[in-house]
């Protein structure tokens, strides 16, 4: 089993949920970074400071491995980070692919998905 914290297309009821429906809701938290909008997706980059709402979930090892090679696919690195409900996996942008001239092209957004 794994832990692993969601902030966009993998929330309940998103288009990615397929990932996290059958695991196990341990709750909510708070993480910082710098969040901007893929069209479809959103890209956590995790130097920033703005506070986000993430969700929480255990799942089986092998919807790990299927997260993690979708989300390493898309450009993002997997990292764990200290959450209220202990350690978690989260996926941020990869800094190799998201450098500052790229992330200028693109809209922040305060929350996933964007009201």
């Amino acid at each position: 089993m794994k832990t692993i914290a969601v902030y966009g297309s993998l929330k309940k009821g998103l288009g990615n949920d397929w990932g996290t429906r059958d695991g196990n809701f341990l709750g909510t938290t708070i993480t910082n970074g710098e969040m901007y909008s893929l069209g479809a997706y959103p890209v956590l980059i995790e130097t920033g400071t703005k506070e986000y709402e993430i969700e929480i979930y255990e799942i089986t090892d092998l919807m790990y491995e299927q997260i993690y090679r979708m989300e390493i696919g898309a450009g993002y690195i997997a990292k764990e980070i200290k959450t209220q409900k202990g350690i978690a996996i989260i996926f941020y942008g990869d800094p190799k692919r998201f450098q500052e001239d790229r992330l200028n092209t693109l809209k922040k957004v305060n929350e996933w998905p964007p009201k």
